[in-house]
């Protein structure tokens, strides 16, 4: 579109011709007349354009002026009469009107190139907008991946912490009893025990002969094959005449009752007629390896969801009762009792069976205290093994008198006739395990000694 139809104005050679009709309207123009206003292309003579006039381009004449030619119009190529004022106006007029168009055509110039700057800016906005959406929409997936990351972590860290709470109580886990407590149910088990065995003593004194009926070969090999009595033991029972003294035959049941609670003390189950030791070995095997914490935790767990699998207390309090019942039995006929296997049984259970499980309760609350209720150390009880030499920091003589001499030579070990407890700790350092012992009860004993002494006054 034109500069001056997009401002509004009216076309500059309408306004010229409108002009210049308007000053020759008393002229009376023919063509084959020199016309009285001619215009001169730009580039052309006077001569030039006088030839064209006169060859009939009657675009020079003032009549038909041409517009095309308008537009080619110098002002100061253009003659006009010297008289004609509104002419020379006009002529001003148009030569105001083209320096306003060509002001005009400058200034749309500059805007056009502002124009064309100003949508290269756009375009570059527009990129980098795009760009920054596109930057925008990344970081909206990172963010996206890393909360997904922190609550997958967050997760973890709750579970982890979780663990290590569960681990802290694993290993310090406070003890429920100490060594004091169990110290006093060791010696009420001792005590129980001495006390049924003098009840028996007391109970079947009078009643050995010299002479049974009792096939007491075959009761000295079920005897033997029980392993429990010292061979020397075995022999004075089968010879001693306990009818004047049955302080041999009370030791012998003492023995078994003990040995009888020291297995269900050391148990971890119920399992007490054919226990099975696997846990214990793997219990020692760890001591080798790992700290006495995580042993002890170890082996209370273990102790406490391993009885699921076994009988209750009290059915192991009722087996374990009728076995001390079939031993003591063995014990007296040995001794040449002068009932019947089958009366002495039905005696014994009746009389001694609930003396029996109280010793066995006695013994399987130790075997929960201390298995499952302390995990710091380990406490043991302990018996002196048959033929073992006398050690004073371990044992102490029942029978020992007060005034002999210390310089006293002491005799192996006869038979057990209380129980020893042990208190235990392990500390591997640098791949090495040292293990910690403190005696907190000395095992009572009878030395062989014993039986020399008892028989002198027969020999006298």
């Amino acid at each position: 579109m034109p500069h001056w139809l997009r401002l509004g104005l009216t076309h500059p050679w309408t306004a010229l011709k409108d002009t210049i009709a308007h000053g020759f309207s008393n002229l009376e123009l023919d063509s084959d007349t020199e016309p009285a206003l001619w215009i001169r292309p730009p580039g052309m003579t006077v001569e030039d354009t006088r030839s064209g006039v006169e060859a009939g381009h009657h675009d020079a004449h003032c009549g038909t002026v041409d517009l095309g030619i308008f537009n080619r119009i110098e002002s100061n190529e253009i003659a006009a009469r010297p008289d004609s004022e509104e002419l020379s106006a006009a002529l001003k007029k148009i030569t105001t009107l083209q320096g306003e168009l060509a002001q005009k055509c400058q200034t749309e110039k500059k805007m056009s190139r502002e124009l064309d700057s100003l949508r290269d800016h756009e375009a570059k906005a527009r990129a980098h907008a795009s760009d920054v959406e596109r930057q925008l929409a990344q970081s909206h997936s990172r963010i996206e991946t890393l909360e997904l990351e922190r609550s997958v972590t967050q997760d973890l860290l709750e579970e982890r912490c979780a663990k290590l709470k569960e681990a802290q109580t694993f290993f310090t886990k406070v003890d429920e009893v100490d060594d004091t407590e169990i110290r006093g149910i060791v010696i009420n088990i001792n005590a129980y025990i001495l006390q049924v065995a003098a009840g028996i003593a007391d109970h079947f004194r009078g009643q050995y002969v010299s002479n049974s009926s009792v096939d007491t070969d075959a009761v000295n090999d079920i005897l033997h094959q029980w392993d429990i009595i010292h061979p020397l033991l075995h022999s004075t029972l089968r010879e001693w005449d306990h009818s004047s003294d049955d302080i041999f035959a009370q030791m012998a049941v003492q023995t078994v009752l003990i040995e009888g609670a020291l297995r269900v003390c050391g148990a971890w189950d119920y399992n007490i007629v054919s226990p099975k030791f696997l846990l214990q070995h793997i219990y020692r095997a760890m001591g080798t390896q790992e700290s006495q914490s995580v042993c002890g935790r170890w082996r209370a767990l273990c102790r406490r969801h391993v009885r699921s699998f076994t009988p209750g207390e009290d059915e192991a309090a009722e087996v374990a009762a009728g076995i001390l019942c079939e031993h003591v039995k063995t014990i007296l006929l040995v001794c040449r009792i002068q009932q019947s296997p089958e009366e002495l049984l039905s005696d014994i259970r009746r009389r001694f069976h609930d003396s029996f499980k109280d010793i066995v309760y006695q013994c399987l609350k130790f075997q929960r205290l201390a298995g499952e209720g302390v995990v710091s150390r380990d406490l043991n009880v302990f018996v002196a093994g048959r033929g073992q030499a006398f050690d004073p920091s371990r044992m102490e003589d029942q029978w020992m008198d007060a005034s002999a001499p210390a310089t006293a030579v002491p005799s192996t070990v006869l038979a057990t006739m209380e129980l020893g407890l042990v208190r235990e700790e392990r500390q591997v350092a640098e791949g090495k395990t040292t293990t910690r012992s403190a005696v907190l009860l000395k095992s009572s004993v009878v030395l062989e000694s014993i039986i020399e002494e008892m028989q002198r006054p027969a020999r006298k």
